[in-house]
């Protein structure tokens, strides 16, 4: 039987436009795993569910990335390294990638596809979403 588990990935960062057609940025990740210490196990003949409790499935990390800008669309490659999680899993990778692409509908508001990735194949999580730069100087 297969089980679908929500997750929710709030990320902010720190973007440095560097030249024309390239960003670097860092910034922090903090996720929601609904799949965070999920198992099964058979007693009696049985199969027996259990996960984590809700507090324990939260994981914090950071990370550095380039963004290639293309008008207003870019391609993102993010590196990242998840320092503390509630589950801590030794077969699962602290280290992931994100793959992704950015549409920007203004100067301040723009949407991501992407999907983050261990050993760099395997994908943990697709994430669509919404963000809205803070622009720290005037224009």
């Amino acid at each position: 039987r297969r089980r679908s588990f929500n997750a929710v990935n709030l990320t902010t960062g720190l973007q440095r436009h560097f030249y024309r057609f390239g960003i670097v940025a860092g910034g922090a990740d903090l996720t929601y795993d609904g799949a965070a210490g999920a198992r099964v196990d058979v007693l009696g003949g049985r199969e027996v569910e259990s996960r984590a409790v809700a507090d324990r499935r939260f994981a914090a990390g950071v990370y550095g990335g380039y963004e290639h800008v293309m008008a207003r669309l870019s391609v993102l490659l993010q590196l990242g390294y998840t320092a503390w999680r509630g589950v801590d899993d030794a077969e699962v990778p602290r280290f992931y990638q994100r793959y992704g692409a950015r549409f920007r509908f203004s100067e301040h508001v723009w949407s991501t596809f992407a999907v983050r990735a261990v050993k760099g194949r395997k994908a943990s999580f697709m994430e669509l979403g919404l963000g809205y730069r803070i622009s720290w100087r005037g224009r």
